[in-house]
């Protein structure tokens, strides 16, 4: 009769160290014997208390070299493990959340479909007069809310154009621009995010004005007068391109009349008077 406890023909796929074995009870857990050595005499240590050694056992027999490297590789897996659970545990949220955003979709959908349902029977029910009177107050209702959307969405755009107005002196971007980006950042961005941002604009706003005195005062001396509008405008440009090295000598000066649109007639007024 063959021995049914030896095994012939395994296959191991993997093998791992455990500290406390999987099944048994408190009373009777398992088990598992790690390893065995000879003793002195040759003999195998077959004693039950030193088979089946537990993981401090394991690492004492060791030594601290090699017990520190195991410590090591288990506390990061362990740490491996954790980090697994958790963003598994996250992806089941978002699923969720993405589930049941996905139902009230469907749930509000299918209640608009149920009232132009009940609507269309309550319709034909009516006389075609009344019919044609509510679907033209309707109609009107629904040209009110499009107006109503446009007047406050241009209001918004004022708004946020005239905030832009605080940091003028921005080179390479106009107020419009810049009040569609501030608009767009108050809607996606924390009030945090936003306020570092408008900080950093009006840094940015005050370092080109104080170029801009600078740059003034450098055109006054070569010749200019505290009136004269196109000396102010070039010495805009100047602490334009000083705060935008980039931008050529073009660039800075249109939005140094762009931004000062007053100088600008005075320089044109100028001219004339020159001509004159």
């Amino acid at each position: 009769m063959p021995d049914l406890s030896v095994l012939r023909q395994l296959s191991i796929d993997e093998v791992a160290f455990v500290d406390k074995g999987a099944g048994g009870n408190r009373k009777t857990p398992v088990k598992i014997a790690i390893f065995k050595r000879r003793k002195e005499n040759g003999d195998y240590d077959d004693d039950e208390e030193n088979s089946n050694m537990d993981l401090e056992s394991i690492l004492a027999e060791l030594g601290e070299e090699k017990s520190k490297v195991i410590q090591a590789a288990l506390a990061a897996a362990a740490t491996k493990q954790e980090e697994d659970d958790e963003e598994e545990k996250q992806d089941e949220e978002e699923e969720e959340e993405e589930k049941q955003d996905e139902e009230e979709e469907e749930e509000e959908k299918q209640d608009e479909e149920e009232e132009e349902e009940e609507e269309a029977k309550a319709m034909k029910a009516l006389p075609a007069s009344l019919r044609k009177r509510f679907r033209a107050e309707r109609d009107q209702r629904i040209d009110l809310a499009k107006r109503l959307a446009q007047m406050e969405e241009k209001a918004e755009i004022s708004k946020f154009e005239k905030r832009a107005e605080r940091f003028s002196l921005v080179p390479a971007i106009s107020k419009k621009q810049l009040g569609s980006i501030l608009r767009a950042c108050h809607k996606s961005l924390s009030a945090s995010d936003v306020k570092a941002l408008e900080q950093s604009l009006s840094a940015t706003n005050e370092i080109v004005e104080k170029s801009a005195v600078f740059g003034e005062a450098g055109s006054s001396n070569r010749g200019a007068s505290s009136g004269d509008a196109i000396g102010k405008l070039r010495g805009i440009a100047k602490a334009l391109q000083a705060a935008s090295p980039n931008m050529s000598d073009e660039s800075a000066f249109t939005k140094a009349v762009e931004m000062n649109p007053e100088l600008h007639a005075e320089h044109i007024a100028e001219r004339r008077g020159s001509r004159n």
